[in-house]
């Protein structure tokens, strides 16, 4: 997931279509909807890449990382680069999709918080 990150941020995903729509089959066959990513950048990736190559998967996926009163859990704000993905990640999102609304508004909080500490 992060080597085709890396091959889009380059510029040169053309280059590895075929390859990189192989990969993303092999991992939407093996996609699951409650998800078995406890990683955030790992399941972030997922959702977008399986996104922009057509594929229809489901948000439900990122309700492992939110607590028990429905929000995200405040310890995420620590993975820069994962909330930095879900926020790409949340700009694919669907109409009603209500949990990758509420991932963009964090996101945006804690990242825009993330950058004044630099």
């Amino acid at each position: 997931m992060i080597l085709i990150d890396h091959i889009q941020q380059l510029g040169i995903a053309y280059h590895f279509e075929i390859e990189i729509e192989a990969a993303l089959g092999g991992i939407y066959r093996g996609f699951s909807a409650n998800g078995s990513d406890h990683n955030l950048l790992v399941a972030s990736l997922k959702s977008r890449f399986l996104r922009q190559y057509g594929y229809n998967v489901s948000s439900n996926v990122f309700n492992k990382f939110k607590d028990g009163n429905e929000n995200f859990k405040p310890s995420l704000s620590e993975d820069v680069i994962g909330m930095l993905n879900l926020y790409e990640a949340s700009h694919l999102r669907i109409q009603g999709e209500d949990i990758m609304d509420e991932a963009l508004g964090f996101c945006v909080k804690h990242l825009s918080t993330a950058s004044r500490r630099t």
